[in-house]
């Protein structure tokens, strides 16, 4: 599980201040987008297919998405659907990616 720490979108400074904390989580092929406030595990619109090899994957989100809800996943950093993933950066600590034109930055939770 990784707490996402920072997100730079272009033209914008970057986000630090995150509340309630949210979190990415890889698990064979399937990610899963948390949050601390609520029980978004139990809620299928925060899971996505995750296919490709490393660095460059695709983030792909099964349900139908109109835009007005990718505002439910938004707050991750992620602002279309299906949307590429690179890895910038990934250690025992940190995991930097990026996500479409957006750069995110976790810690190992």
């Amino acid at each position: 599980m990784w707490q996402v720490m920072s997100i730079e979108r272009p033209d914008c400074e970057p986000q630090t201040d995150f509340s309630p904390r949210l979190y990415y989580c890889f698990d064979q092929g399937v990610l899963q987008l948390n949050r601390s406030s609520d029980d978004t595990q139990s809620q299928g619109w925060y899971a996505a297919n995750v296919t490709g090899e490393d660095p460059d994957y695709i983030l792909d989100f099964p349900y139908d998405y109109q835009p007005v809800d990718l505002d439910r996943i938004r707050p991750w950093g992620i602002d279309e659907n299906p949307v590429a993933m690179k890895v910038l950066r990934l250690d025992g600590n940190t995991l930097v990616m990026q996500i479409g034109e957006n750069v995110i930055t976790c810690r190992r939770f």
